[in-house]
C-alpha cells in the first residue's frame, strides 16, 4: 500500500513538474566571461600583473620565444631567430592565482631555459575573477514515511547533505511515542539522495526505511536535506 501511494505521489509530483504548477521552467542565460588580459616582459625584466576588482586567475603562461618581433629592439638577430623556443612558465600559476597584484621576473634561473643564447620573453595570460557571493543553504526534513521536496525555482539542485534517522527528540515527534524518540545518536549520510537529485530543477525523494537502510529499528526517523540552488 505504501509503494502504491508512493508511486502515486510521484507521478502526481512529475506531471505538476511538467504542468509548470508550482514551479519554474529552468532558465538558463548566457554567462559573461572576463576579458583576458596580456602582459609581456622582456628577460630580466619584470611582469606586473593586477586585478582592479576580483583576483588573477592565469589562463596561459609561457616562458621563450615564438616570433622575431617582440622584445626585440636592440637584440642581435642571431638571438632572435630560434621562434619555436617556449616553455609553461609553472611558477607563474603557482605565485599568481588568487592574488590581486603579483610580481614575477623574467629570468632563466626562475624557469627551465628552452633554448640557450636566445633572448627570451615571459608572455603571460590571465583574467580578473570577481568574487561569487556563497549560496543560501535550504534545508528541509521529512518524516518517516513522507516525501521530502526539493525545489530550485532557478538554477538547479546541488545536495550538501542529507541525513536518515533522529538526531534529536522534538523533530517529527509530533504524536509518536517516547520510547521511539529515545535513541538520538541514530542517523546515517545518505549520497543517494545526491545521485539522484544533483542538477535537477526539482526532485522527490521519500523517507522511508524500504528506501534507506534502517539506522535504528524501533525508533521513528527523518529525513534532513540541505542543499543549494546554482
Amino acid at each position: 500500500m505504501t509503494f502504491v501511494l508512493f508511486t502515486l505521489f510521484l507521478c502526481g509530483f512529475i506531471l505538476e513538474i511538467n504542468a509548470g504548477r508550482g514551479f519554474q521552467k529552468l532558465k538558463t542565460e548566457p554567462r559573461s566571461f572576463p576579458p583576458i588580459r596580456s602582459i609581456v616582459a622582456c628577460e630580466e625584466s619584470m611582469a606586473g600583473l593586477v586585478c582592479e576588482t576580483g583576483s588573477i586567475t592565469v589562463t596561459s603562461a609561457k616562458y621563450g620565444r615564438s616570433d622575431q618581433t617582440t622584445c626585440s629592439n636592440g637584440i642581435p638577430y642571431d638571438q632572435t631567430m630560434d621562434t619555436d623556443c617556449t616553455t609553461r612558465a609553472d611558477l607563474v600559476f603557482e605565485r599568481c592565482n588568487g592574488k590581486s597584484m603579483c610580481l614575477v621576473l623574467a629570468r632563466s634561473s626562475l624557469f627551465r631555459d628552452p633554448c640557450v643564447g636566445t633572448y627570451k620573453y615571459l608572455e603571460v595570460k590571465y583574467v580578473c575573477e570577481e568574487p561569487r557571493p556563497s549560496p543560501t543553504i535550504r534545508s528541509i526534513v521529512a518524516c518517516e514515511e513522507s516525501m521530502a521536496g526539493l525545489v530550485c525555482e532557478t538554477g538547479s539542485i546541488t545536495v550538501t547533505s542529507a541525513k536518515y534517522g533522529r538526531s534529536d527528540r522534538t523533530t517529527c515527534s509530533d504524536g509518536i511515542p517516547d520510547n521511539q524518540t529515545d535513541d538520538t545518536d541514530c542517523k546515517k549520510e545518505i549520497y543517494e539522495v545526491g545521485r539522484r537529485c544533483n542538477g535537477k530543477s526539482a526532485c522527490a525523494i521519500f523517507a522511508s526505511t524500504s528506501v534507506f537502510r534502517d539506522p535504528c529499528v524501533g525508533t521513528y526517523k527523518y529525513l534532513e536535506v540541505k542543499y543549494f540552488c546554482q
